[in-house]
């Protein structure tokens, strides 16, 4: 298993899947309910988020750690979120949130992300990270979700390509306000 470089003044591309690759959020109201963990993230433990993109089953975020190591961080961030939505799939889906449960320890648990780290990459210089970006933002055309990412609601490409707000604040590398603008795809 790869060590994560903790060391600072690089950027983190992270990719993590929902429980056995389902669909989970392809409901609106789980996706609104993750930007809005992804916001108080960031806050919490003063990250600048870059981009992300949240497809139906895994997400993609490109972070800046600021000051602390960005381990605990993504595991508080993963594991507040599935407290919760659970609850939510519970209510509103509950042949669903059966198929989410699993035994152990003999007791009965609900996973909504996937076993394991996810994918973590550490990221160094600027083109990389533009190349990041543009990876995530065409994932949803690459699914077939959309014609062009900035048409994709779940996600910073409105941002990047239009300057055109979304749903959260998005950080912007300190290269990128230097007059150095991303190049569409």
């Amino acid at each position: 298993m790869p060590i994560r470089d903790e060391t600072h003044n690089h950027a983190r591309y992270l990719t993590f899947g929902c429980y056995h690759k389902r669909h989970l959020f392809k409901f609106t109201a789980l996706s609104d309910l993750f930007v809005q963990h992804l916001d108080h993230w960031r806050k919490e433990y003063d990250l600048e988020l870059w981009a992300y993109v949240i497809m139906a089953n895994h997400v993609h975020l490109l972070v800046y750690p600021k000051e602390k190591k960005l381990g605990p961080a993504i595991g508080a961030l993963k594991s507040k979120f599935a407290r919760e939505a659970p609850a939510w799939l519970r209510d509103n889906t509950p042949a669903l949130h059966e198929e989410l449960s699993t035994t152990e320890r003999g007791t009965t648990v609900y996973r909504f992300w996937q076993t394991g780290g996810g994918y973590d990459r550490n990221v160094f210089s600027n083109e990389a990270i533009q190349k990041y970006i543009r990876y995530m933002h065409n994932n949803p055309v690459r699914a077939g979700v959309t014609q062009h990412p900035e048409a994709y609601v779940s996600s910073s490409a409105r941002f990047w390509l239009r300057c055109e707000p979304v749903p959260m604040k998005m950080d912007v590398p300190a290269w990128w306000r230097e007059g150095r603008r991303m190049k569409k795809s």
